[in-house]
């Protein structure tokens, strides 16, 4: 079976590319995202990193400390908790409407592929969290509410 091709706009590829490194920690808390130079290393405008520092900002991983200035945001684990706390009650609730609005055939054919992935080597946990990506964009697709 061929999947569909997901489009991202190059402010979802900015925003993915920081969000990743702030989950790694090649952004650590405190860096400052200056504008500039994040666009010229994400190879985007400056239009879609804005785009991708407000979904930061509005998901607290980023603070804007004045117009001009972002910072990756210092978060504790009471931080941490409260955030899963209300994402796992929107993440519930879009897993039910995308079970009801959703196409089967292609939550089948993702299933299908984490039956399948290999988190024993890099490259399979690479492959996983690129899967989660297009489960999230399923999702996403299927709940139909931005």
């Amino acid at each position: 079976m061929v999947l569909p091709v997901e489009r991202t706009s190059m402010g979802d590829r900015a925003y993915a590319a920081l969000l990743d490194g702030i989950q790694s920690g090649e952004l650590p808390a405190g860096f400052v995202l200056g504008e500039v130079e994040q666009a010229e290393r994400l190879g985007v405008s400056r239009t879609p990193l804005r785009e991708a520092l407000r979904r930061l900002a509005a998901d607290g991983l980023v603070v804007q400390q004045s117009p001009r200035v972002t910072v990756v945001a210092d978060l504790d684990a009471d931080d941490i908790r409260s955030l899963f706390e209300i994402r796992r009650a929107l993440e519930e609730t879009s897993a039910r409407l995308a079970a009801v609005r959703g196409d089967a055939d292609r939550f089948a054919a993702l299933a299908a592929e984490f039956a399948h992935v290999d988190l024993t080597r890099a490259e399979g946990r690479d492959a996983y969290y690129a899967l989660i990506a297009r489960f999230d964009a399923a999702l996403d697709d299927a709940v139909a509410n931005d």
